[in-house]
């Protein structure tokens, strides 16, 4: 899949859920399935991607980006000129919805999250889950199946992966776990056992090492992000990336204003470092310098 894609954003649509995962982000559980007050409307969001005036990349995460109001309908639009990714729990009903009214060809990826732990809690069939990702694999769309490797879920990622691999899913992912558990932070936190055991998985992950050995800090390296990528919050506020304060104003208000040149990674500790190592400039050499 080729497309002519001029500057990316991580679209933060909406914190809420129908999932209550044990692991999830701290900052997204508090204001979990809370009566959130949108104060824009479908067309002034969907305007505000349009009057960029490039193409897009829009990677929707949330929360579940399929509870955000009209978005199916959102996606057929914003598709018919940019393209999309999905960060999803692949547990909402429209899935065939979506299916039937979005070309794959405008669609970067699906990265649909297993949470096995909420599904056994909630009796959410994993057959349907399994038959979701065989769906949207014959339809054309590039789907991976992400697997957080929560502590207590180590031990179960192969045997559970092989079971989806074994269905015919193509792509299993064990995502690193980033957060707390028992009081300790991960991924800094793994054991010497317990990264073992991750090295040795057959993982289409990617980013273990990096996350593993602890690299995930690139202050001072220029980067990108501002200029060519950016985050945006569920207000419509825009940063460089989820791991800086700054303000780069609001997308949906139409005081969004990128960055001309790459600029210095102001961040203490990266988020996210699959967008570092594709934003930052020369990243092997700023590597090897920093180090």
């Amino acid at each position: 899949m080729k497309q002519n894609i001029q500057i990316s954003f991580d679209w933060h649509l909406t914190n809420n859920c129908n999932f209550n995962c044990i692991y999830c982000h701290p900052q997204i559980k508090a204001v979990l399935n809370k009566n959130q007050k949108i104060n824009y409307s479908f067309e002034q969001i969907l305007n505000a991607f349009e009057n960029i005036n490039k193409t897009c990349h829009i990677y929707m995460s949330g929360g579940e980006p399929f509870l955000f109001p009209n978005f199916i309908e959102f996606c057929k639009k914003i598709t018919k000129k940019h393209y999309i990714s999905i960060n999803t729990n692949l547990s909402i009903p429209q899935i065939v919805q979506f299916v039937e009214s979005i070309n794959p060809k405008h669609v970067v990826g699906i990265y649909a999250a297993l949470h096995i732990l909420e599904r056994e809690r909630l009796n959410i069939p994993v057959k349907k889950f399994i038959s979701d990702v065989l769906m949207l694999q014959q339809k054309g769309f590039n789907i991976t199946v992400f697997y957080v490797l929560y502590p207590p879920l180590i031990d179960r990622f192969s045997e559970d992966a092989k079971i989806l691999r074994d269905s015919g899913i193509k792509y299993v992912a064990g995502k690193i776990f980033k957060g707390v558990y028992k009081g300790k932070l991960y991924p800094d936190n793994y054991s010497s056992d317990e990264k073992r055991k991750i090295n040795s998985f057959n993982n289409d992950y990617k980013l273990s090492k990096s996350y593993l050995e602890g690299d995930v800090h690139f202050e001072g390296m220029q980067c990108d992000a501002g200029k060519k990528f950016f985050k945006v919050e569920v207000d419509g506020r825009v940063r460089r990336c989820a791991s800086t304060s700054d303000n780069l104003g609001n997308l949906y208000e139409g005081t969004f204003v990128s960055n001309v040149h790459a600029e210095p990674c102001t961040a203490k500790r990266a988020l996210c470092i699959s967008h570092c190592h594709k934003y930052l400039v020369n990243y092997e050499k700023n590597k090897s310098e920093n180090t």
